[in-house]
């Protein structure tokens, strides 16, 4: 037996729904912290967001124009987290 309609969509969803967990103990883990942290935090997520956007946006090009698919979607979720993981020992500061 395999579902079909709404509840083939709501079992789509299921697997998202711990992402807007990590998302919700971030926004707490930032809500908790002194300035600095948070700060710092800030400009670290910005600095991820920024890069996650630009190579999703390279390898959307990439697989438009050579009409392959090199990743999934739902990977750049963990893509904006790697680029958080690189780009977190290069911003030490608020500024």
């Amino acid at each position: 037996m395999y579902p079909t309609g709404p509840l083939l969509y709501a079992l789509a969803v299921l697997p998202a729904l711990p992402i807007g967990g990590t998302i919700v103990t971030f926004l707490r883990f930032i809500e908790r912290s002194d300035e600095f942290i948070r700060a710092m935090m800030v400009r670290r997520v910005l600095i991820a967001m920024g890069l996650t956007l630009f190579l999703s946006t390279v390898i959307g090009f990439i697989e438009n124009f050579t009409e392959t698919q090199l990743i999934e979607r739902y990977l750049v979720y963990p893509m904006f987290w790697a680029c958080f993981g690189l780009a977190s020992p290069f911003i030490r500061g608020s500024k």
